[in-house]
């Protein structure tokens, strides 16, 4: 899981940081720091989506699963 998770999360990040460097210019801010700074926030918010992708993945009945133990109880 942690391979495929880290080829999703090279996928998944730059999708995210470039939505974020994006919205960032509208914004109109122009500061390389400042567009620097929401890319990595996009590399860092793609590590639980990742991480939730891949497990999806792998595992597609389990939060199926999941919801009908809980209807059962």
């Amino acid at each position: 899981m942690r391979t495929l998770a880290l080829i999703l999360h090279f996928v998944i990040g730059a999708t995210f940081a470039g939505v974020l460097v994006t919205a960032a210019i509208i914004a109109g801010f122009h500061h390389p720091a400042i567009l620097l700074g929401t890319g990595v926030l996009g590399m860092l918010l793609a590590i639980p989506a990742s991480l939730l992708v891949a497990r999806a993945m792998i595992a597609p009945n389990a939060c199926a699963d999941a919801e009908n133990d809980i209807a059962i109880r």
